[in-house]
């Protein structure tokens, strides 16, 4: 029955168009062959408060919809019809004849607030020409749907405009939800199993914070932002590592996302990244800048040094020397005292080889860039 209705109401709509066409006064100031477009051919008709339906010129005009009160509301779109061309082609909404005359060379005639945008498609029908979409109107105007102009086509599509219910999702909104329900469900069934429930909220917390810092995923953005930025960072290097630090230090929380998520960790360091790169940015600036030239100065006669006043000076330089080295050992046997003292502490349950091995690699980067980095 409601279809019965919606095919009266078109055929009104039809018969009151050629009416209006055929008893409209001729206008001699438009120019010859113009399309003679009347304002409610730019209008799309309303059948209900959530559809409407439209003829589409081939004209290129564009047809305006009405406006709904839903914010970023979900369209489903649903085209049917053929163009004819003056050299015998067809052509759909979405596809044009080819050389056998089958509908299979794609074709992007439909323009959606003036741009080729679909999307999803929900159905495709080449035998009958029916072709649905669904539409996410992100702006707060009037919808507008248009064919792209060619010179040659003729005729129209027809398409018919339904707003979907509130909360209604596409194929891919809904994929993406699932996804967020599968990794909060994955990651809240991994905390239940951990002792403490601390944990879990830590995990939550930064995954939620991960969120927002989605563009420092990219390896790109944080070196085009600290080019762009690079005094901003150094000025706020203090607050930025100490929130890296906050996250790093966390040495379980860093493992669980290293193993399920580490997009997150990439996220909460990435403005640390940004601030090594701007440190570097800055430094290589400052190379560049010429050096000033030296003022000149007089030079003075170094005085001449007596036998004892030489003997003196050799025996203060090895002096020195040897508390420097001294100095040196102190320094270094108790790094590694402290180092073997933190592994033990942290990793009692770990073999004695395999606590070795740990200290030696640790020791091997507290002295990668130490020329005499030689384990005592």
């Amino acid at each position: 029955m409601i279809s019965g209705l919606l095919v009266i109401i078109v055929a009104v709509w039809i018969i009151v168009f050629a009416v209006r066409r055929a008893t409209a006064p001729a206008d001699d100031s438009r120019k010859e062959g113009t399309p003679q477009i009347t304002p409610s051919e730019l209008t799309a008709v309303p059948l209900d408060h959530a559809r409407s339906w439209a003829q589409l010129p081939s004209t290129g005009r564009e047809v305006f919809f009405p406006k709904v009160a839903q914010d970023r509301p979900l369209y489903e779109l649903t085209f049917s019809g053929v163009l004819r061309s003056e050299n015998g082609r067809s052509s759909d909404a979405f596809y044009r004849t080819d050389d056998t005359g089958n509908f299979s060379w794609g074709s992007s005639w439909i323009r959606i607030n003036g741009s080729e945008r679909y999307t999803e498609f929900v159905a495709v029908d080449r035998f009958t020409h029916r072709y649905t979409v669904h539409f996410r109107h992100y702006s707060h105007e009037r919808l507008t749907i248009a064919i792209e102009h060619s010179p040659g086509w003729h005729g129209s599509l027809i398409v018919e405009a339904t707003v979907l219910a509130p909360g209604t999702l596409t194929q891919k909104e809904r994929r993406d939800q699932e996804h967020e329900r599968r990794v909060a469900e994955e990651a809240a069934r991994k905390a239940k199993t951990l002792a403490d429930e601390k944990f879990a909220a830590v995990i939550r917390s930064f995954f939620i914070l991960s969120r927002s810092y989605r563009n420092w995923e990219s390896l790109e953005y944080r070196q085009k932002y600290a080019e762009a930025h690079t005094e901003e960072l150094i000025r706020d290097q203090a607050e930025i590592r100490a929130e890296a630090s906050n996250f790093l230090s966390q040495r379980d929380v860093l493992r669980y996302f290293q193993d399920h998520d580490p997009a997150v960790v990439q996220r909460l360091t990435g403005r640390l990244q940004a601030l090594v790169i701007a440190e570097r940015v800055s430094l290589e600036k400052h190379l560049a800048k010429p050096a000033p030239a030296p003022v000149a100065q007089a030079e003075r006669p170094k005085p001449k040094l007596n036998a004892e006043q030489v003997r003196r000076a050799k025996l203060w330089r090895q002096q020195r020397d040897m508390e420097d080295k001294l100095t040196l050992v102190k320094d270094k046997i108790a790094r590694e005292q402290q180092t073997r003292a933190w592994i033990l502490a942290q990793y009692p349950d770990l073999a004695e080889d395999e606590q070795q091995a740990m200290y030696h690699q640790v020791l091997e980067h507290l002295y990668q860039d130490d020329q005499n980095g030689e384990i005592l």
